[in-house]
């Protein structure tokens, strides 16, 4: 689901050119000088895959019918381009406890179809989400833990695989709504048991029966403010690849 929005911006000389009643409003430089955002720590770097990765996997447990959900993930490359792969319904692997190991190649992705990134070069982990599929079930909240994610060169046995991400910490890490409506998505560390215990991310949010193939929620890397160009086109189409790079990639 999507609504359509505006977005209107006041420039730092903005107080300077306003036709502005003080007695109506208030003193606008200080009403301006509220909307100055404060400075604050640069988040910490998004996690990197290995230069020639051909594979990704994540480990996952989620508390929804075992075909019910399936996780997806997107990178992004050095150029600010983003690239979304949604795994197989299948894992390939799976534990006694319900953890399974889900993979992808990376030389498929969903978006953009027609195009794959540059495997040689610099590749980040920009967000994981979950998928949900409509199945008879009451609404209501479930969760979704995200452990290991990992990468395999090209021709790489499993044994091989290089551990890209554990979420010991999530700092690098915010939580986004999908399509599960307007309840709030969670996410938290969870102390597993999985390979000798550890930290893993918990995303919690809402199933509330919405179109099959939804994303459900996303564990996404948080990015340091980007100012708005206002020469920016509003007819920017939806989907993946971005046509001009972030100036804050």
């Amino acid at each position: 689901r999507s609504v359509p929005a505006e977005l209107l911006g006041a420039g730092e000389g903005f107080a300077a050119v306003a036709f502005w009643r003080d007695d109506f409003g208030g003193d606008l430089p200080q009403l301006l000088a509220r909307l100055r955002p404060e400075a604050a720590e640069p988040p910490p770097a998004p996690a990197a895959l290995p230069a020639g990765t051909r594979a990704v996997g994540v480990w996952t447990r989620v508390s929804l019918p075992p075909d019910a959900a399936r996780p997806g993930l997107r990178l992004r490359d050095e150029h600010g381009l983003l690239y979304e792969y949604v795994f197989a319904r299948e894992a390939v692997e799976e534990d006694a406890d319900g953890w399974r190991l889900y993979v992808t190649d990376l030389a498929r992705p969903a978006l953009p179809r027609a195009r794959a990134p540059d495997l040689t070069g610099a590749l980040e982990l920009e967000s994981i989400f979950l998928v949900v599929r409509r199945f008879a079930a009451a609404p209501g909240r479930a969760t979704a833990l995200l452990d290991d994610v990992l990468a395999w060169p090209a021709g790489a046995a499993r044994a091989d695989a290089v551990l890209v991400e554990t979420f010991e910490s999530l700092d690098r890490y915010e939580s986004i709504t999908g399509a599960s409506g307007a309840a709030e998505t969670t996410v938290a560390r969870a102390r597993v048991e999985r390979s000798g215990g550890g930290e893993a991310a918990r995303i919690a949010f809402t199933y509330d029966g919405f179109a099959a193939g939804a994303v459900a929620c996303a564990c996404a890397v948080r990015r340091r403010p980007c100012p708005c160009s206002p020469a920016a086109p509003s007819s920017t189409p939806r989907g993946w690849p971005r046509a001009t790079p972030s100036p804050c990639a």
